[in-house]
């Protein structure tokens, strides 16, 4: 899973600190934490991962990270890009008790952030 997050807002400083817990819950409306792994690219062009922790899922983020070191070491990829992607946009219908589903959901997830932001 990929997660695209927003731009930080212009009066914090980007620091190790701020990284962690964007890799660690971020907003946790931008996070899928059913999923085993996250890929979380920032709007200031830093990469973190998120992973869940069972043995399965971290046999999976060991070999991933063996991947980038060799990426790294002896890059495979053409610098010049390649083809150009196919992409459409997915609309979703909801109605109003999704909608407020949706709603009480975010808000949780933001009193949720806000206990982890003041402890982590």
């Amino acid at each position: 899973m990929i997660c695209l997050d927003p731009p930080l807002p212009s009066s914090t400083k980007e620091s190790l600190s701020i990284s962690m817990r964007a890799a660690m819950h971020g907003n946790p409306r931008h996070r899928w934490f059913d999923k085993p792994v996250q890929l979380i690219v920032t709007a200031e062009g830093k990469l973190c991962s998120n992973a869940e922790h069972s043995w399965g899922d971290g046999i999976c983020m060991a070999r991933w990270g063996e991947e980038l070191v060799k990426e790294i070491k002896t890059p495979t990829y053409n610098l010049k890009g390649g083809s150009k992607a196919d992409f459409s946009e997915i609309t979703f219908t909801t109605d109003e008790d999704l909608d407020s589903a949706i709603t009480l959901a975010g808000s949780k997830a933001g009193e949720f952030q806000s206990v982890c932001a003041r402890h982590y």
